[in-house]
């Protein structure tokens, strides 16, 4: 079964609409949604640096691996 995509605007929406909590709900909420953002974006760089490995663009997808993985920690 495929899932379906959800459109980017939707996705702005929620955050915009987590953010218009109480602040102390808002702060949770979102710091848990760009938790996960940035968890999924790391893998997903790293991956395309395994793969890449030895290309010219090698450089740009390890430094976005690097950095994502960066934000990981820091959040």
């Amino acid at each position: 079964m495929e899932q379906e995509r959800l459109p980017l605007e939707r996705v702005e929406q929620a955050i915009r609409d987590l953010a218009n909590q109480p602040p102390e709900q808002a702060v949770r909420d979102l710091t848990a949604a760009a938790n996960r953002a940035v968890i999924e974006l790391h893998k997903a760089a790293r991956q395309e640096a395994n793969s890449r490995r030895g290309a010219a663009n090698w450089g740009a997808w390890a430094g976005l691996a690097n950095a994502a993985r960066s934000g990981v920690l820091q959040i």
